[in-house]
């Protein structure tokens, strides 16, 4: 199943346009460090540092 969800995607990306993937690529880039730091709700994975003192 994944590894046709990866022929999937890939094929759709190099369908799309190349504005188009250009913008979805700097979005994913935004988004990059925001996941990388895990969801606050989990213990196991450590959120952002408290900024607030």
């Amino acid at each position: 199943m994944r590894e046709q969800r990866t022929v999937w995607i890939k094929d759709a990306l190099l369908r799309m346009p190349e504005s188009d993937l250009s913008g979805w690529l700097a979005a994913l880039r935004s988004l990059g460090p925001s996941l990388a730091q895990g969801h606050p709700d989990r213990a196991e994975t450590p959120g952002p540092p408290d900024r607030s003192a």
